[in-house]
């Protein structure tokens, strides 16, 4: 907080980190749902593997299918929050209506930017901690295998 104080009554000089070609921007933010879909795809199907004991259909259906449904939701906001800078912004040069035709002439685009690095580090971890819920009672999984074991054993010698 006291950053942003002092950001609004002194001039921050502008360095390469602070631009938003650099590269850290340019691999860790940009494809950063990227990032969560490597880490997250994997390790939903084998923990749901596990939980759903290898039904390939109950794995699709309701697993990966949430995965796909928080995908969706992610590039819906992202196309809004562009939709929103792009529909309320306006040119420092007022011949150009369009945030494309502006930039391309060089000049400065003025809107209402809502924060994707903000949204996607929330989002983010968010889903992450949704998706790692199944850790909570991991242990008591060899528990749950044996009693259907036992009871697969049961049913089969009663048949």
């Amino acid at each position: 907080m006291s950053i942003s104080l002092i950001a609004d009554v002194v001039t921050i000089p502008k360095i390469y980190l602070s631009r938003s070609d650099n590269v850290f921007n340019k691999i860790f933010v940009k494809f950063a749902w990227g990032w969560n879909l490597i880490l997250l795809v994997p390790f939903v199907i084998f923990t749901s593997l596990v939980y759903c004991c290898g039904q390939k259909q109950r794995i699709l259906k309701h697993h990966v299918l949430r995965i796909g449904i928080a995908t969706f939701f992610w590039w819906f906001w992202t196309s809004v929050f562009n939709y929103i800078e792009a529909s309320y912004g306006k040119c420092g040069n007022v011949n150009y209506y369009t945030k494309g035709t502006c930039l391309q002439a060089g000049h400065l685009w003025n809107g209402f930017d809502l924060s994707g690095h903000s949204f996607i580090l929330i989002y983010g971890n968010l889903f992450i901690i949704e998706e790692a819920r199944c850790i909570i009672n991991w242990d008591s999984i060899r528990e749950y295998i044996r009693l259907e074991e036992h009871n697969r054993f049961i049913k089969k010698t009663k048949t």
